[in-house]
């Protein structure tokens, strides 16, 4: 049975026991290995959930493009066996969650290979970019088309503009990111006036997985996020704060309040790490009250990086994913948006 020691993980996973539970949208475990198969159990939440909610886990082979096979995972465990190699090569295996961290859990037990083969860790790029954000980084209904509402079948990050990205610029990346979510009022709809705060990023965001240890009743822990280091962080949130703002100025200041006082909560923990905040897919009301809180980050910060770029607003003629959301289209132009600000800012 393959140990840590044997794999590379990335994003914010958890170890229980034997058990490997992958945590957020994209968070994968990767290994080479010349062994014909691969085996283990993958389990998912001992009480049934509704389909709508079922985790995804997807398997990549030596290309790591392209999933060999997609599961969903309906029962407490399954026994999976996927074929690799011819055992004359080693190829590359990644176990990757497809689907946000709110929803079914995906944990992986006993994973194994034939005895006798060889087995390495794949090494990590040399830069690493965190994502901080909700639906549209979750890649929440990217692949079905509005008017259908959400299932986790049709979510997938790595369609999404943050791995897009990190893929383009040859950097790991780990994605802190949950639907609806928001920095003064979570998604509410138009006729609800009080803000919704029942969870805000950032409560969530200086644990390394508050719901998970919710869920299976451990201790919350800290992210260690000194050991979880990231040359870029990207904070797209906002968007559902705007279900709430409305436009009325006086909760775009609260609004504003509560995203300068984020950056300061994440610039706290990565004091080294340049922050580039993004904002505008699915609407920019809060786009000047967002750049204005980073003009005045920067002002108190002097010794920080901090940057604002205005997202592109997605377009009728690309299409409308689930509730709305943004197709591979609007992806696609959304990641080489922030590729080119990227390369063009240079935070590193």
């Amino acid at each position: 049975m393959l140990s840590v020691s044997d794999v590379r993980l990335s994003g914010r996973n958890v170890q229980l026991g034997d058990t490997l539970y992958l945590g957020w949208s994209g968070s994968f475990v990767e290994f080479e290995t010349d062994s014909h198969s691969i085996s283990m159990d993958l389990c998912t939440d001992k009480t049934p959930l509704e389909e709508i909610y079922l985790a995804r886990v997807a398997v990549y082979v030596e290309d790591l493009q392209e999933p060999v096979r997609i599961l969903t995972l309906r029962t407490p465990c399954v026994h999976v066996c996927i074929p690799v190699s011819d055992g004359s090569q080693m190829k590359a295996v990644r176990i990757l969650r497809l689907t946000e961290a709110a929803f079914g859990l995906s944990g992986i037990r006993h994973l194994d290979v034939e005895d006798g083969a060889r087995v390495r860790p794949t090494q990590p790029k040399a830069r690493r970019i965190e994502f901080i954000g909700d639906s549209i980084t979750c890649g929440y209904g990217i692949e079905s088309r509005s008017p259908a509402t959400f299932t986790t079948a049709t979510e997938n990050p790595t369609s999404a503009y943050a791995m897009l990205t990190a893929r383009a610029l040859d950097a790991d990346c780990s994605l802190v990111a949950w639907s609806g979510i928001g920095l003064i009022s979570s998604w509410v709809d138009a006729s609800t006036e009080e803000p919704n705060q029942a969870l805000l990023m950032s409560r969530l965001y200086p644990y390394h997985h508050l719901r998970l240890s919710e869920r299976l009743n451990t201790p919350a822990d800290l992210h260690v996020f000194a050991e979880d280091p990231a040359d870029l962080v990207v904070i797209n949130i906002g968007t559902n704060d705007s279900s709430w703002t409305r436009g009325k100025p006086e909760r775009e200041a609260l609004f504003g309040e509560a995203y300068l006082h984020f950056l300061e909560q994440v610039h706290a923990v990565r004091p080294s790490s340049p922050i580039l905040s993004i904002l505008g897919t699915m609407g920019q009301s809060l786009c000047d009250t967002v750049e204005e809180q980073v003009r005045l980050f920067q002002s108190a910060h002097p010794e920080a990086w901090v940057r604002f770029l205005r997202m592109p607003m997605q377009r009728a003629e690309d299409g409308l994913g689930a509730d709305g959301h943004p197709t591979p289209a609007t992806q696609r132009i959304a990641a080489d948006h922030l590729i080119a600000g990227i390369q063009e800012l240079r935070p590193w």
